[in-house]
């Protein structure tokens, strides 16, 4: 009798040594012929060690929000729908339903008596023109348009300060104030859904090495 030969594991018992968690920065391996720690590989050939991706599909879920890495989805298969909890994974669900109904970025008219969501034909540059009541809006400062850079209130300043100092970025769709707290550079802003570069700031990256592991940003 012929035995059968499976195909190998996506996420072998034993990884390479050089396999470490784009979160706590840990090895696979530990020196010498010490314990293992388990991780799983996603999309993107990121790897993340159990802990850190639940504690990231959980953040996700807080938010409302798929967890992504690279700007790819993070897919729940058997290894990872096994860490979570039933009520997780509805809510993980729910999340995604909710971005496919939510799926364009949201902008508003700053009109108090209108406050309708812009399209993206509505926009132009960082100007957006209400097709309702035809004022335009500045979608910097979210105020009415004007001529000149914005006048940021002493509020808003206080909170830029406050950003620059826990090394926060500013999404630069809608300016939404964002923090990394785990896996790699390229984000997905919670509030309009833009994809860009924590590190430079952009979209598409234009620091070269968007990916990167190991780089300290905000709070890793």
């Amino acid at each position: 009798m012929t035995t059968p030969v499976l195909p190998p594991l996506r996420n072998p018992a034993h990884p390479p040594p050089s396999a470490r968690c784009v979160c706590c920065d840990q090895a696979a391996t530990v020196a010498g012929d010490g314990p293992v720690m388990a991780l799983l590989t996603v999309a993107c050939n990121h790897a993340y060690c159990h802990g850190c991706l639940v504690q990231f599909i959980r953040t996700s879920i807080a938010e409302s929000v798929w967890p992504t890495c690279c700007s790819q989805r993070i897919e729940m298969g058997l290894e990872v729908t096994a860490l979570l909890t039933a009520d997780e994974r509805q809510r993980l669900t729910d999340a995604d339903n909710f971005l496919h109904r939510e799926n364009d970025r949201h902008k508003y008219c700053a009109t108090p008596r209108c406050s309708a969501r812009f399209t993206t034909a509505d926009i132009a540059g960082y100007v957006g023109t209400c097709a309702f009541c035809k004022k335009k809006t500045c979608l910097e400062c979210q105020g009415p348009q004007h001529v000149g850079p914005c006048q940021l209130d002493r509020a808003t300043k206080k909170t830029l300060k406050l950003a620059k100092r826990k090394g926060w970025k500013q999404c630069p769709f809608c300016r939404t104030l964002v923090e990394r707290t785990c896996g790699c550079h390229v984000m997905q802003c919670r509030n309009c859904y833009g994809w860009f570069c924590y590190h430079c700031g952009h979209d598409p990256c234009r620091c070269g090495n968007p990916g990167a592991i190991g780089v300290k940003l905000g709070k890793a």
